[in-house]
């Protein structure tokens, strides 16, 4: 993601062209289950966007449009003591949005509300 920025909102990140790698670390001497969650929100040109989360064992295909301009994406996780899980965000090939503020950075879509529940 990119780094945080704030507005009227609240916080939020911008999933830029190229995707990330989600990394879920268990720095304890006990296992965790619980869900990572965050908003997908339509990025600001209004282009349709086709993003793919998912990991090894799993993936989500998640449409963004001005129809569906918002989405929950809800991830489990299972970590046995001290390890890791990784998780890819991407998008498909497309257009991406390049806002007409000065901005350029190749914007797919805002990321809000997110948070981890630890079960």
């Amino acid at each position: 993601f990119s780094m945080k920025e704030i507005d009227d909102e609240g916080e939020f990140y911008w999933l830029l062209e190229g995707g990330d790698l989600l990394t879920l670390t268990n720095q304890d001497s006990k296992s965790i289950k619980g869900s990572l969650k965050f908003n997908f929100i339509l990025n600001p040109c209004g282009l349709n966007q086709k993003i793919v989360v998912g990991n090894k064992d799993r993936k989500i295909i998640v449409e963004l449009s001005n129809i569906n301009p918002n989405y929950e994406v809800k991830i489990d996780f299972d970590l046995d003591p001290f390890t890791s899980s990784y998780h890819f965000i991407n998008s498909f090939e497309g257009d991406s949005c390049i806002p007409n503020n000065g901005d350029e950075r190749k914007l797919i879509a805002q990321i809000r509300d997110l948070k981890i529940e630890i079960n």
